[in-house]
């Protein structure tokens, strides 16, 4: 099949470089380069600090300012030059991440690795991620690479990669535990687990021992209610979802899941697990950065049971080949559409900078999480 070609490798390769730099262009030219998501004035305010100050121990601007509790690794990196690694350095990871999932592929199921890098590269949560400061990009691709030191039968090295990732993400990194923990109840052994786990513990200690002392802020138990409807409209992109999956796109990854797992009640704990993903992320946003990868894997696998699927009639065929096609190019389309209107936007600027420009004295009370 000439999508796994190795020319269209760097096809691809260009066209993610092409997709992940759009967005920034989007931003330059229509918001006065404003960066998308609070996130990123997290990771450029907390970096400037930690380039001013070293190790982060306060926090002023959280909840009107306390303890700092998490992980330094990330603002430790961009803080070498703040402005410019908070725009670009996103950007750079996306493209090693791409790289490394598209080199798992070749190693775990060749026959799908172009379809599926190429579903990856145009779905908004893998464009959206990489086009936004936050601590996850790191996460994800060290965590990529210790899958791919894995297959290659280099353990330690996996080891380290996993560890690393735990620096920038600790809870990123209790899901490669929980996802060994699977792995060695199914396969009866558990030295991959044991290891991780203490590594898991390590960092859990080193970044959080203050909570043992202090107690859990008060903000972690506020937590939105769950309704049907909300889960949907944030879950699906058409929805409302700034990085959502696509309709089309989940429906092909559950056909994908469907027919990869032949014996169904044989892997009831792995779709437990994946119903526990979808619904955590209601609350965790950060885990459907984790799904995409996942998910598409399943959609190539979906997509590729459509085309050689045996038809009654071949019209039918085309036109649901060619429907699901197009809803696919409708979300990536509709992405860059609302890449200039992501949060923070134009009137938030100008609100914003209305209010810098003000000399009075007058007090103006806002939200919490204005503090970035």
């Amino acid at each position: 099949m000439w999508l796994n070609a190795r020319w269209f490798f760097w096809v691809l390769l260009v066209l993610c470089i092409l997709l992940l730099v759009t967005p920034l262009v989007i931003r330059d030219k229509f918001t006065n380069s404003l960066f998308i998501d609070g996130e990123s004035y997290k990771s450029l305010r907390l970096a400037e600090e930690f380039r001013e100050n070293g190790l982060l121990f306060e926090d002023e601007l959280s909840y009107g300012g306390r303890v700092y509790l998490g992980e330094q690794a990330w603002y430790s990196l961009l803080s070498l030059n703040p402005l410019f690694l908070v725009k670009y350095l996103s950007v750079i990871f996306g493209i090693l991440s791409f790289i490394i999932f598209y080199l798992i592929l070749s190693k775990i199921k060749p026959s799908i690795k172009g379809l599926a890098s190429l579903f990856l590269i145009v779905s908004p949560p893998f464009l959206y991620l990489f086009s936004t400061a936050t601590k996850y990009v790191a996460a994800i691709f060290f965590i990529l690479l210790g899958f791919y030191f894995l297959l290659s039968k280099k353990e330690w090295f996996a080891y380290v990669s996993f560890f690393v990732s735990g620096f920038f993400s600790v809870f990123s990194l209790l899901l490669v535990v929980i996802l060994f923990l699977f792995k060695g109840i199914r396969k009866k052994e558990y030295k991959d687990f044991f290891i991780l786990l203490s590594g898991f513990v390590v960092l859990l200690f080193v970044y959080f021992y203050k909570v043992f002392i202090l107690g859990l802020p008060e903000v972690f138990f506020r937590i939105s209610n769950f309704s049907f409807v909300k889960f949907l409209s944030y879950l699906l992109f058409e929805f409302g979802s700034n990085f959502g999956f696509g309709f089309f796109f989940l429906v092909i990854a559950f056909i994908g899941i469907y027919v990869y797992y032949k014996n169904k009640y044989k892997f009831l704990l792995v779709y437990f697990f994946y119903f526990l993903l979808f619904f955590f992320s209601f609350y965790a946003k950060f885990l459907l950065l984790y799904l995409i990868f996942v998910l598409t894997f399943f959609a190539a696998i979906g997509f590729i049971t459509l085309l050689n699927h045996e038809w009654r009639s071949n019209v039918f065929r085309f036109f649901t080949i060619l429907v699901v096609c197009c809803g696919l190019l409708f979300t990536f389309v509709v992405f860059l559409d609302r890449a200039g209107e992501f949060y923070p936007n134009v009137n938030y600027d100008k609100a914003i900078n209305f209010l810098k420009s003000q000399q009075s004295d007058n007090v103006v009370f806002s939200d919490y999480r204005n503090g970035d």
